[in-house]
Parts: structure tokens; sequence; C-alpha cells
């Protein structure tokens, strides 16, 4: 909706039709609210979330979010671009499928990583562990 000053207001209209016996439309009653708080609060979090990447792009290493439901399923909200340099995987390949970093972490380490990071779930403190990253075999024919 444009303002008197010209300026454009984000609004949401609802309403219905009122019919009269004739299934005529006689009236339309409704209502209009005004959306520019949450305009405004979606152009900060997008600000904020654009910052942010742009932050956690310039740290070395890898920045994430790991999440672990109670039904043990693990999920990754957030991963940062650094990722490449540790996995060389995408942040979006990770985010999609977050097995395919535990598939690198070498089979001698995975369970005690699994159970730190489980550990740090339950207690919400920081995580650190160091371990051997699996490598593939490549040969060439």
């Amino acid at each position: 909706m444009r303002h008197a000053d010209g300026h454009y207001i984000p609004m949401l209209s609802q309403g219905t039709a009122v019919q009269n016996a004739d299934g005529a439309v006689v009236e339309m009653i409704g209502t209009v609210t005004d959306l520019s708080d949450e305009a405004n609060a979606y152009d900060q979090l997008v600000e904020t979330q654009r910052t942010f990447r742009s932050l956690s792009d310039n740290v070395p290493g890898a920045i994430f979010q790991y999440l672990v439901e109670p039904n043990g399923i693990d999920a990754i909200k957030f991963m940062s671009s650094g990722c490449r340099d540790i996995w060389e995987l995408s942040p979006e390949d990770i985010e999609e499928v977050p097995a395919r970093i535990w598939d690198l972490v070498h089979e001698d380490d995975v369970v005690c990583m699994q159970d730190s990071v489980l550990k740090s779930a339950e207690t919400m403190e920081s995580v650190s562990y160091t371990h051997l990253r699996a490598h593939e075999t490549r040969h060439d024919l």
C-alpha cells in the first residue's frame, strides 16, 4: 500500500465476501494489517545472516551447527565454507547428508568421536577431538 508521503507499506489484506439471499455479493468484510515491523525484522535477519556468513567464511577451519535428535538422527543446520579445506566437500553437500563427514573419519576413531559429540550434546560443553582422516585408495588402471 502506498503511504501519503509516497513510500510503500507492506500490508496483509484478508477478507470475505458477504452474499445476500440471491448469492450476489453485497459487501466485503475484512482486515488490513501493517507488516512493516515484520518486514524490517526480516531485513535485519537477512543482514545478520549475511554478516555471520561473511565472518565464518573468513575463519580458518569449519564452523558448524551439528544437531542430534532424540531418535539419534543427526543434522547439520549450518556449515561454513572452511569445510572445503578440511573435508573437500561443499557446505551444501555436508548439510544435505551429514554422514559424508563421518565417512571421512578413520574407522579407529569413529566410535570415540561420536561418543565425544554425544557427551557434548548432553552437557552442552564444547567438544575438541583430534582424529585421523580416512583416505580413499585410488588405483590407476
